[in-house]
């Protein structure tokens, strides 16, 4: 009876010792796993932060009038005046259309057990023949009596003062 005594207390202290072990490794696993969840909540919450950064930076550098000022000072544009819109469909020129020469296709002569390829050249067109459309010419707008909307502007400012 001593000896079954002995080996049933070697049995549960080997299977003590071995919960022990793996509640040890568990619980380092937990702890390695809350380790990395922190450092990539730190990661998000920086990533989180440059995005609201950048956020207010792109609203900041997209203000209208910001904007405004850069287009009047680097675009040579002018406001769309009723002249420039096309007033019918026939006023847009046709596509000029060149006719391309005629595809020479390769000639396949079977000589034996192989096939040799002889392709004619294909003559090219000369370069004169692609010339772009002319654009029609549109005339430039000549000064008018009438005052500029900016003269307009400052003009109602001045009134508004007095």
């Amino acid at each position: 009876m001593k000896f079954v005594i002995k080996l049933s207390s070697v049995t549960a202290l080997l299977l003590a010792l071995l919960a022990g072990g793996a509640l040890f490794w568990v619980s380092q696993q937990v702890q390695q796993t809350e380790r990395e969840q922190r450092q990539l909540q730190r990661i998000v919450s920086q990533e989180e932060e440059a995005i609201r950064v950048l956020n207010a930076e792109w609203d900041y550098l997209n203000r209208p009038d910001r904007l405004e000022r850069m287009a009047n000072a680097y675009l040579d544009m002018a406001p769309t005046r009723p002249d420039d819109v096309l007033q019918a469909v026939s006023s847009i020129p046709e596509p000029v259309r060149v006719p391309l020469p005629p595809k020479d296709r390769p000639v396949f002569a079977a000589t034996g057990a192989q096939q040799a390829v002889k392709a004619a050249p294909v003559a090219r067109p000369p370069a004169a023949v692609f010339k772009a459309p002319q654009a029609p010419q549109v005339p430039l707008p000549t000064q008018s009596d009438e005052p500029s909307f900016n003269e307009l502007l400052d003009n109602l400012q001045r009134e508004g003062r007095e």
